[in-house]
């Protein structure tokens, strides 16, 4: 059995225990950070969390997950990321609104219906989906910390959605998440960032997703982020398969992640 497997399970019966923690954590520092964040307060070139930061150090686990070209779609999706990134560096160009994540994101930039929502969406704004088809969470922080995929100036909104993946492997993404999504508050310090639920879906982990929801909503309110569940409504016919939106499937989540962001 997996190691992570008993963690997984825990989470069908965590809620209750979450909602005292989530009051003592929600403290007017949030409402603070995320004024200035919807301001857009500007920051200066960065390179990763300050010396002394408890998130300096990088986690094996991290340096593990290193990209190879062992699959082309994803090493497609991947090295387009990074000369998204790499292009907005550049120039210079402070990006509004960065959304990291799996295939869920990939996606958006694979199939032109897909595309069709984002650009509908994200008509008047300065973003991007950086998205690698498979990955966990793991993949996600090298990309960012190692793989080329951080902006060089802090963005005004970063989106997170990540860990589906790993649920369905029967490991658990809470706490590689917590890492994460810490190192990029300790990265930028006054970006809007949002961590995204997990999404409906109809695959085997599907129970647990409520529970890491509940979790993920604490660790949001910890690194003074925005929690959102955009997803939990998604119908069947807004499915392709048991996982990936369709474009009316995206048609619904994205302008929620959109407000969100406090795009409007």
């Amino acid at each position: 059995m997996n190691a992570d497997a008993p963690r997984i399970g825990r989470y069908l019966a965590l809620p209750a225990a979450v909602a005292a923690l989530l009051l003592l954590m929600h403290t007017p520092a949030t409402a603070r950070m995320e004024g200035r964040a919807a301001r857009g307060v500007a920051a200066a070139a960065v390179t990763g969390p300050p010396a002394g930061s408890p998130y300096a150090t990088v986690p094996a686990w991290v340096r593990a997950a290193r990209k190879t070209a062992s699959s082309s779609s994803s090493w497609t999706s991947y090295t387009a990321n990074v000369a998204a990134v790499k292009a907005a560096n550049n120039a210079g160009r402070r990006l509004e609104y960065v959304q990291w994540g799996d295939s869920i994101t990939a996606r958006l930039n694979m199939f032109p219906e897909n595309k069709a929502v984002w650009n509908r969406v994200f008509a008047s704004t300065n973003a991007v989906a950086l998205g690698v088809g498979g990955d966990k969470v793991d993949g996600l922080a090298w990309r960012i910390v190692y793989g080329g995929e951080r902006p060089a100036i802090a963005p005004i909104r970063i989106v997170l959605l990540i860990g589906v993946n790993d649920l369905n492997n029967s490991l658990d993404p809470v706490p590689r998440v917590d890492w994460l999504l810490g190192w990029l508050r300790a990265t930028y310090p006054w970006t809007k960032m949002v961590l995204v639920g997990l999404m409906r879906n109809n695959l085997a982990c599907s129970s647990s997703v409520p529970g890491v929801n509940a979790a993920y909503k604490a660790i949001a309110y910890k690194h003074r982020a925005t929690f959102v569940d955009c997803g939990k409504a998604l119908r069947d016919d807004q499915l392709l398969g048991k996982v990936h939106p369709n474009a009316a499937g995206y048609a619904k989540v994205l302008p929620c992640f959109k407000a969100a962001a406090g795009i409007k």
